[in-house]
């Protein structure tokens, strides 16, 4: 059979705190990890204020609306890590 996407999702989150140093500890990276792998996935279209999108055509992940005028506008917290967590199934 053909290889091709069977599922896409797109999480993102903003409430961890940096990390302490330039270097992330194995600590902080589980931390960010948790936090944005708790949250839902957003929908893959530009639907605002869902702030992320996938376009099938040019296999292309927009993150806020800088070139997707669909997407949410991002507003990233100051002190904070902001992290994109995307999951690709492939057959």
């Amino acid at each position: 059979p053909p290889c091709g996407l069977v599922r896409f999702t797109i999480k993102v989150d903003n409430t961890v705190n940096k990390c302490a140093v330039t270097t992330c500890t194995a600590l902080e990276e589980a931390a960010i990890f948790a936090a944005v792998d708790d949250n839902t996935a957003l929908t893959d279209a530009a639907d605002g204020p869902d702030v992320a999108s996938y376009t099938v055509g040019t296999t292309t992940i927009d993150v806020g609306n800088g070139n997707v005028g669909g997407n949410g506008q991002v507003n990233i917290a100051a002190d904070k890590v902001y992290v994109v967590q995307f999951t690709v199934q492939v057959q």
